[in-house]
């Protein structure tokens, strides 16, 4: 009886580790290996939230510089505004310097007024550089285009203390953006909401 019973403890404790091991694979190993499977520009890329919004609207737009360039720090972000993106308010952040560039906008009625010319890139460049194991978010107030189903493109310059990376790449006619290398941010175009006009900024 008393081998019996040291019998029924081992098989007990063998049954148990058996239940621990296949916990941590789940946890630790089994997402590891999925994670190795991913380019990594899908774990690494400047990308914009929110990714969709209404046509027509204001919107906060916020990009993201989640690593640096293979492991160099982060010094520069450029945002590239795109010409029917035609206002544009970026936000002040106590880590970084602001500056604004202008350049020439698809005729646009606002306010009144035909708006031809505003801002076409906004620039961050970092008072120390932004370390590879650090995130910091970026972001602007920006007038999105009538243009309902349409992506809108915000391409960003990423500099390095040493290299840079253009998060540039557009996708072609039925070719999805996450398997490209270093895709541009996107906002894709909705349903304008309420009475079909976007609303306006708080600060109107």
């Amino acid at each position: 009886q008393a081998l019996a019973g040291q019998g029924m403890l081992v098989l007990a404790a063998v049954l148990i580790m058996y239940v621990v091991l296949g916990v941590l694979y789940e946890s630790l190993i089994h997402p590891l290996t999925i994670l190795s499977g991913l380019p990594a520009a899908a774990l690494a890329h400047v990308t914009v939230s929110p990714e969709s919004a209404p046509t027509d609207s204001y919107a906060r737009l916020e990009f993201s510089v989640p690593h640096a360039c293979d492991g160099s720090p982060t010094t520069q972000i450029i945002v590239q505004v795109p010409e029917n993106v035609v206002s544009v308010t970026p936000q002040r952040n106590p880590f970084w310097k602001l500056s604004t560039k202008e350049g020439p906008k698809e005729p646009t009625e606002l306010h009144g007024e035909t708006v031809t010319e505003g801002v076409s890139e906004v620039t961050w460049t970092a008072r120390e550089p932004l370390p590879d194991h650090e995130l910091d978010v970026l972001s602007m107030q920006v007038k999105l285009p009538e243009a309902e189903g349409e992506t809108i493109w915000f391409p960003v310059i990423q500099k390095c203390e040493k290299g840079r990376t253009d998060w540039i790449q557009v996708p072609a006619e039925g070719e999805d953006a996450h398997d490209l290398d270093e895709p541009a941010p996107g906002v894709t175009l909705t349903a304008a909401e309420g009475d079909g006009h976007g609303a306006e900024p708080a600060s109107h």
